[in-house]
């Protein structure tokens, strides 16, 4: 239920010593009560819009961030695939940037396919979908390449951990 996530995600963010994260908008979250609670506890939020002349001064600050929160609008079974909606209070650079993403899934956003997560999508945005969005990030695990001297790395583009938590209802 929202108490045992609520604690998981400390227990997360206490074991990695985590002090700084992005993270989607409070009301963005399936938690909304998250972020104030961690903020209590010292988290430190960055915030992550990158406007301004001096965007590298900026995407430094933004690389400081241990740890990602967001929410997820849909999740495959099948690939054990969670998909991420970008837009206002939703950045993607939450899910991306930092080391750690720590994704907070409701369980009935749990389908088996995903032709049945896309058509559940379609029918809660309309063609506002992907019309009103720059971005939509589908999410299994790690990213993983042996380009490099034919040597597994883990993380090159995104985060090395990520961190599941189902709410069950």
């Amino acid at each position: 239920g929202p108490a045992a996530a609520l604690t998981q995600v400390e227990r997360i963010l206490e074991e990695l010593g985590a002090r700084t994260a992005l993270a989607w908008d409070a009301a963005h979250l399936p938690l909304p009560e998250l972020l104030e609670r961690l903020m209590q506890r010292g988290l430190r939020l960055i915030e992550p819009q990158v406007v301004g002349h001096d965007r590298s001064a900026r995407y430094v600050e933004l690389e400081r961030a241990e740890v990602g929160i967001t929410g997820v609008d849909s999740a495959v079974a099948e690939s054990g695939s969670m998909i991420l909606l970008s837009g206002p209070g939703r950045p993607r650079l939450a899910s991306l940037l930092p080391p750690v993403h720590i994704a907070l899934l409701p369980a009935e956003r749990i389908v088996r396919t995903l032709p049945q997560a896309f058509d559940r999508l379609r029918a809660e945005h309309g063609e506002a979908l992907f019309g009103a969005r720059s971005n939509l990030v589908i999410i299994t695990g790690p990213s993983r390449t042996a380009d490099i001297e034919l040597s597994l790395t883990l993380g090159v583009h995104g985060p090395r951990q990520v961190h599941a938590v189902v709410i069950c209802p």
